[in-house]
C-alpha cells in the first residue's frame, strides 16, 4: 500500500512542534478517549492538522456513517486554511479488528508514525469512531447494509447523526488495503500490538 499524496500547507518548526506536539499524539497513540453516551470527535476542537490511517484490513460488527462537522479553536494558526470548519463523514463502529495498522501526520518535512498490528496479532478497538474526507479500499464487503436510513435512527452501530440528514449502517463490514485521510479519532478502548512510535521520511509509505 502507498500514502496517497497531500499538499502542507505551511510549515512547523520540527523541535517546537515536538515540545508541545509530542505528548499529545502519545495520548492519541494510547486511544483510551471517552465515547460515552455516543460522544464522538466532532465534539472535541481539533488541531487542523490532518492525518492517514493505512491497513491491509478492517473488519468491524456494528457500523454506522453519516455526515458531520468539525471545528477548530478560532484562534488556530490553520483556521484560514479551512475557515475554522472541515466537511466530514463520522464512521463508528462497536468492535473493529485492524490489521497492519499505520497512522502518519506530516510536520514540516517528516511525518511522525504509529504503527501496530503487523506481527501476526490486529489491533482491537470498540466504540471506535473517525472523522475522514477520503477512505478508499480494494474491497469492501457489508453484511446487512441499509444506505438513505434517517442518521437520527441508526441502531446497529453505537451513534447517530443529526435528524434528516443521509445515514447508512451495515451489522458487519469488512475492508480491505484501507486508505483514509482523517481529521479525528476517538474510541472507548483500543489495544495496539507491537506499538511503534517514530519520525520517518516515508511516512505509511514504506
Amino acid at each position: 500500500m502507498s500514502e496517497s499524496a497531500m499538499p502542507l500547507k505551511g510549515r512547523v518548526r520540527l523541535r517546537r512542534w515536538a515540545a508541545l506536539g509530542v505528548p499529545g499524539v502519545l495520548a492519541t497513540a494510547a486511544l483510551v478517549v471517552a465515547t460515552a453516551q455516543g460522544i464522538l470527535a466532532a465534539q472535541f476542537t481539533i488541531s487542523g492538522m490532518p492525518f492517514t490511517i493505512n491497513a491491509d484490513k478492517i473488519q468491524a460488527t456494528g457500523m454506522a456513517q453519516y455526515g458531520g462537522l468539525d471545528n477548530m479553536h478560532p484562534d488556530s494558526p490553520l483556521h484560514g486554511d479551512t475557515g475554522g470548519q472541515v466537511a466530514v463523514f463520522v464512521t463508528t463502529m462497536k468492535n473493529a479488528e485492524i490489521t497492519n495498522l499505520c497512522q502518519a501526520v506530516a510536520i514540516g518535512g517528516t511525518h511522525l508514525t504509529i504503527t501496530a498490528g503487523n506481527k501476526g496479532t490486529p489491533a482491537k478497538a470498540t466504540n471506535l469512531a473517525t472523522d475522514s474526507d477520503t477512505l478508499t479500499g480494494r474491497t469492501g464487503t457489508f453484511n446487512g447494509l441499509e444506505m438513505g436510513r434517517d442518521a437520527a435512527t441508526l441502531d446497529k452501530g453505537f451513534s447517530q447523526g443529526p435528524l434528516g440528514t443521509f445515514g447508512m449502517q451495515a451489522d458487519r463490514i469488512v475492508l480491505e488495503d484501507v486508505y483514509q485521510h482523517n481529521w479525528a479519532t476517538t474510541a472507548g478502548a483500543m489495544t495496539l500490538p507491537n506499538l511503534k512510535i517514530a519520525f520517518s521520511e516515508a511516512g505509511c509509505g514504506n
